[in-house]
């Protein structure tokens, strides 16, 4: 099972947040974005819901990063750098 978070939940987050449910082998732990609103695009309880990521990323394996792109270096360089994996 890969445990995942997602950074950003516009419409790309969102898109690929409604793909994480359909791979069995894909577990969805956490989700950040600064707007509480849009974390309704995930209905399962059992994922985080945060916004800040720094609350969940030490449970993940990876995270896919759908932020503004200004906010793709910053974001990417600091999971990266706890030894993560990341989709932007």
């Amino acid at each position: 099972m890969v445990k995942l978070g997602i950074i950003g939940l516009g419409k790309m987050g969102g898109y690929h947040a409604s793909a994480c449910n359909l791979i069995p082998s894909v577990s969805l732990i956490g989700v950040a974005d600064p707007n509480p609103a849009l974390w309704e695009k995930v209905k399962s309880t059992k994922v985080i819901k945060s916004k800040d990521y720094l609350e969940w990323i030490d449970l993940v394996d990876g995270v896919i990063i759908a932020t503004p792109t200004d906010l793709h270096y910053p974001i990417a360089k600091e999971i990266l750098s706890r030894g993560k994996h990341v989709l932007i």
